[in-house]
């Protein structure tokens, strides 16, 4: 009987939408390059490898760098440049010869050099380290020895409940024993878990990538809630932590276990006061909670005369010796066989081997964890993820049937603040795409994700920009944005062939298209069929399917594809399985990322949309309607303007606000909405300080907000740290005329400017104080309440708030008691945001 295959996007297609049905003539061709592997970023003195797949008779190579130099060695289907510097810059390429003199070139390929972010800080001393395009940042101790060449060193990552790390707590011991130590600034207690999430995954990916550590030797600690911190990163990062040490804490009362998978092996030393009776009664639940997982001989536990404090140079000290006695360092053949594996992982992850790379990097991981091979596993799997194009459209049963599945679906888990939160889009579609290799088209339709995955509030978080995709600049530069569909969904042109049809296949949406041709050649007797002119991307796929007879259609190949309106296109080469009479068969459907856009129980929220639901991951319940956390924030805002600013704006509760959008150009001098940057790590809390930093380098994060406070400040604690500087600028567009009073509450000093005009340049400080006050309250000085000033009704006047934190609590409101009115917030339409040319 027939084998019918799963088309999953038939129903959209037109017959005009099949790309090719071809038939073989056969003919001998000359060598055919099938695959091979594109450019890639890689560190100074790291490998970078490229590879092609050719199809022929009796094949040799040569590569060539910058067209014609050949290089010397370089005479197979891989080329492997060891310790990588500015002299092997180039552009390289394979020259592929058949056995009848007969050539095919591959396209360039070139190792993309990346600058490493400067690590000013002086062996023997502390110095701070920001990660550039985050708000993440940490204190960083080098011992003297650093500078030497004895290897790559132990590495300790600390917590401190009040943020900055234990770098000064450690600094003796590691100094000692040559350790370096970092302290995480701005993780702290009474953050959620999303929230840390945002800067422990880059930030650990930068200690990793900018300092020499030993991979056999990562370690996390911290004191009190920070130590307990340090066990959440280290099952954060559970394939390459070593061991944890917590001083004065415990595990917080996280024992969960589902997602307490501990790697075996791991170490955990335990260090509290005699005294400290608060982290001491946890003492016994949790070594009973660990040794589920651990065996008895990797935890100790060490004790010191006094309360709740952080431990005292000898007890850290028999801390690190026992790390040091129960860790093999690693040796140089092994950390290059690391930096070989990593770059082979990369040059097979962009030729596409996205199904066995990942296999392979799963093994690495799981099989030898905590190894230089780890490392270069965990650092290829973040590789991946910057790479959503790689996934294939359909998966498999790999990661479900794997003997450390669970472990999978733990690390996953903990990826997933730091991946949703991440400015770099394309980790959250890896993420969701990879939920394909489990099998299943949505995550939460199997059970062991209901059961897995906890209940999670959907904190806010600020710390996102919006980028625009190439079909984004192609809908905004013809206007379609205004449209109320998703744009994919449309046949603009009229030929027949939905939008996302025309732009896989070459076309142009808005001019009718001829399908496109396919040719077909002979290779190493076995027909080819060659589709011109594809273009790649994150959304669409392009089904490429073939016959081994007239009644049957079975995958034979598949690729993912997508609309670059503007991008580069590539040629598809597809192996054909020959058919009755020596004839065989294939056709070309271009298909639409379910995944990321279906809508199967039509609630309005596509996968790409739906952060709000409840297990806070972009999939879509296919049986009933999600809860809709996210509401329309602006009434004339086009659907598709609100995907792409992921737009978080609903009612301020007591204890959350969320008012506040991703700036977009589309949004800028729109009525609603004020323009709000933060510039982080900045001493003091005097306004003076702050406006030095503002006027010397751009703001380290831009949103659009709704009102006069900040969407972060509530009575708890705020997401944005300490030590820091923002501004909200836009104009005040009085709805009366008269006599406007205006007042400012804020911790700590904080200054409301207001213009005369929209003119920015006569803008002065009506409203000011200079320490701190609690939320709202603006009767502690009398600066606080300016004196009353004269506006019409319509005129905007340009207006800025400024505030400073130092450290502790944090916040900043403005209220304006309009003529005739009460005192409160400005929002709505007597507020409008500074326009494109306001800022440039």
């Amino acid at each position: 009987m027939p084998v019918v295959p799963f088309f999953p996007v038939a129903r959209l297609l037109s017959a005009a939408a099949i790309a090719a049905l071809v038939s073989v003539e056969f003919s001998f061709a000359q060598p055919v390059i099938v695959g091979q592997s594109r450019s890639y970023e890689v560190f100074e003195s790291h490998d970078f490898i490229a590879t092609v797949d050719a199809r022929g008779d009796s094949l040799s190579y040569q590569w060539f760098k910058n067209g014609t130099t050949a290089v010397a060695g370089a005479t197979s289907d891989e080329l492997h440049l060891t310790a990588v510097s500015t002299s092997k810059l180039g552009a390289y390429h394979v020259v592929v010869t058949d056995g009848s003199g007969k050539t095919a070139a591959s396209e360039p390929v070139s190792p993309q050099l990346i600058e490493p972010d400067p690590i000013s800080v002086t062996p023997g001393t502390k110095g701070y380290v920001r990660v550039p395009g985050t708000p993440a940042a940490y204190h960083l101790y080098l011992p003297s020895s650093y500078a030497t060449a004895a290897g790559p060193r132990p590495v300790l990552i600390t917590f401190n409940p009040s943020g900055g790390g234990m770098v000064n707590r450690f600094q003796t011991v590691a100094e000692e024993r040559g350790w370096v130590i970092v302290g995480v600034v701005n993780s702290r207690n009474g953050q959620s878990f999303f929230d840390q999430g945002l800067w422990n995954q880059r930030l650990v990916e930068h200690v990793l990538l900018h300092l020499d550590v030993d991979p056999n030797q990562i370690f996390f600690g911290g004191f009190s809630g920070g130590g307990w911190l340090s066990f959440r990163a280290a099952k954060c990062h559970a394939p390459i932590s070593r061991g944890v040490f917590s001083m004065g804490g415990w595990l917080g009362n996280q024992r969960s276990l589902l997602k307490d998978r501990y790697l075996p092996g791991l170490l955990v030393a335990r260090a509290n006061g005699t005294n400290d009776t608060g982290a001491n009664l946890y003492m016994t639940d949790d070594r009973t909670h660990l040794q589920r997982f651990l065996d008895a001989g990797d935890i100790t536990d060490y004790s010191f005369s006094g309360g709740h404090a952080a431990a005292p140079d000898a007890t850290i000290r028999q801390v690190f010796q026992w790390f040091e006695s129960q860790v093999t360092p690693s040796n140089p053949a092994e950390r290059l066989a690391g930096k070989e594996a990593e770059a082979r992982w990369k040059a097979d992850i962009t030729s596409g081997r996205t199904e066995e790379v990942l296999g392979e990097i799963i093994d690495a991981l799981y099989y030898t964890r905590r190894t230089p091979e780890a490392l270069a596993a965990w650092r290829a799997f973040h590789f991946l993820l910057d790479h959503p194009e790689s996934f294939r459209h359909r998966g498999s049963e790999f990661l479900a049937t794997h003997p450390f599945s669970k472990e999978i679906l733990q690390f996953f888990y903990y990826l997933q603040p730091n991946v949703r939160h991440d400015p770099n889009r394309s980790r959250l579609r890896s993420l969701n795409r990879m939920a394909r290799y489990f099998g299943t088209r949505s995550w939460v339709e199997r059970s062991r994700w209901h059961d897995f995955l906890e209940s999670v509030s959907a904190d806010p978080v600020v710390f996102r920009a919006t980028t625009l995709t190439a079909l984004d600049e192609f809908i905004l530069a013809h206007n379609l944005w205004e449209l109320p569909d998703l744009p994919y969904l449309g046949d603009w042109d009229g030929d027949g062939m939905v939008n996302w049809v025309d732009l896989a296949l070459g076309g142009d949406p808005l001019v009718a298209d001829a399908p496109s041709p396919a040719s077909v050649g002979m290779v190493d007797d076995a027909p080819w069929a060659t589709f011109p002119s594809v273009r790649s991307g994150p959304y669409l796929e392009l089904e490429v399917e073939s016959s081994a007879d007239f009644d049957a259609w079975v995958t034979a190949a598949q690729t993912s594809m997508a609309p670059q309106p503007n991008g580069a296109e590539m040629d598809l080469h597809v192996a054909l399985p020959q058919g009755p009479e020596g004839r065989g068969f294939a056709r070309v459907s271009p298909s639409i990322d379910t995944l990321s856009w279906s809508d199967p129980n039509h609630d309005g929220i596509t996968r790409e949309y739906g952060f709000g639901t409840l297990w806070n991951l972009p999939y879509e319940s296919d049986s009933s309607p999600d809860q809709r956390f996210i509401t329309p924030w602006l009434p004339d805002v086009p659907y598709y303007l609100e995907y792409l600013t992921d737009a978080r704006v609903r009612k301020a509760e007591p204890d959350c606000m969320e008012d506040y959008a991703h700036v977009h150009p589309l949004l800028l001098g729109r009525r609603g909405l004020l323009y709000h940057e933060i510039w982080t790590d900045i001493a003091g809390s005097d306004i003076a300080s702050g406006l030095a930093v503002a006027n010397s380098r751009p703001a380290d994060l831009t949103i659009l907000t709704v009102s006069s406070e900040a969407a972060w400040h509530a009575e708890t604690d705020s997401l944005a740290g300490d030590r820091y500087f923002e501004r909200t600028r836009g104009y005040y567009v009085p709805a009366v005329s008269g006599q406007h009073v205006f007042m400012i509450a804020g911790d700590d000093a904080s200054q409301f400017r207001l213009s005369s005009s929209a003119n920015p340049a006569a803008a002065s400080t009506v409203a000011s104080l200079s320490g701190w006050t609690g939320r709202r309250n603006f009767t502690q000085q009398a600066s606080q309440i300016s004196s009353p000033i004269s506006l019409t009704a319509g005129v905007r006047y340009y207006f800025e708030i400024l505030h400073k934190e130092g450290n502790g609590g944090d916040h900043c409101t403005v209220f304006v008691e309009p003529p005739g009115g009460t005192a409160g917030l400005m929002e709505g339409d007597v507020i409008q945001c500074l326009s494109e040319s306001d800022l440039e």
